[in-house]
Formats: structure tokens, C-alpha cells, sequence
């Protein structure tokens, strides 16, 4: 079974990064290469470091590179991530009309 990708950039923002001791909130946003659409575009909302990581997981991301981007994000509040394939399953909760 093939499975169809879109390439882009995710970034990922750490909301609540001014309270370091609460539970982790992070907005995650996609940037397709091409056929972007323009517009607001809708994000995808996660908490705590282990959803972050299973989600990244799931976009078929090592577990390695998983740990490092979650650990780049708590150290800089955001991070940009280049060259992702995001399965195209994940996408229409980036492509939601706002």
C-alpha cells in the first residue's frame, strides 16, 4: 500500500512556554511547497511532550528526530522543521477552512 505524502514545513510553537512548570501546550502549523493555499490557515493543537512525540511519530518522523525537535522547541519556544512528508491523512486538519 502506497501512501500518499505532501511535502512541506512544520512548525511548532510551545503556547504556554511562559509557564514552564504546567503541562506543555503546542500549536503546529504546515506549510505545503506546493499548491499552497493561501489564507488563515488552521492549526493543530496538542499537550504534554508525549503527544507531541507521538504525533511526530505517527508522521513517520525517528524517534531520535522526534526528541531533538521537542527539545529544540522548549529551548528556542518554536521550531521549523523543513522537508517534512506528511502522510496525507494528517492533512485536513491543516486544510480546514477558518
Amino acid at each position: 500500500m502506497t501512501v500518499t505524502t505532501v511535502e512541506g514545513t512544520l512548525h511548532i510553537f510551545w503556547d504556554n512556554h511562559i509557564r514552564p512548570d504546567a503541562r506543555p501546550r503546542y500549536r503546529l502549523l504546515f506549510d505545503r511547497y506546493k499548491d499552497f493555499k493561501s489564507g488563515a490557515q488552521q492549526s493543530k493543537r496538542l499537550l504534554g511532550k508525549d503527544g507531541l512525540e507521538s504525533y511526530l511519530l505517527r508522521i513517520k518522523s525517528t524517534a531520535q528526530d522526534a526528541k531533538h525537535w521537542i527539545k529544540q522547541t522548549h529551548e528556542k519556544q518554536y521550531v521549523s522543521i523543513p522537508n517534512v512528508m506528511m502522510p496525507q491523512e494528517q492533512m485536513a486538519v491543516y486544510e480546514q477552512s477558518i
